[in-house]
């Protein structure tokens, strides 16, 4: 199982849409004052988000979280925090398939996939 909780993942990309800070100045992690918990900002782009909570956005192993931002689809290593772009426009992420690690998309009214796993 991924060491990233959803609730942990959804929490650092929402908390950043939260505060107000100008662009760029948001911070990459720190230290919530009202539960002493540690957040870590996973994406780089404003208006990042994560998918609604029965849309699968994890790859079979655990390792990349899909998110959608403003100019396209991305995935996030969880243990190196590289982010890989899948898509670069407006892009709507459906779910990323448990058992082939695909990401699942549309994209004006265009549908679509991208595999995220090594072929074997």
């Amino acid at each position: 199982m991924c060491m990233w909780s959803r609730v942990c993942v959804m929490a650092a990309m929402a908390v950043a849409g939260v505060r107000v800070y100008a662009q760029g100045d948001i911070p990459t992690d720190w230290i919530d004052p009202d539960t002493g918990h540690r957040v870590v900002r996973l994406s780089r782009e404003d208006g990042s988000q994560s998918s609604y909570f029965h849309q699968n956005e994890f790859t079979p192993d655990g390792r990349k979280l899909v998110f959608t931002s403003p100019t396209g689809l991305y995935a996030v290593d969880l243990q190196t925090r590289a982010i890989e772009p899948l898509r670069s426009e407006r892009t709507w992420l459906l779910c990323v398939g448990r058992k082939t690690g695909r990401a699942y998309y549309l994209s004006r009214g265009e549908q679509g996939h991208r595999s995220l796993l090594a072929d074997p």
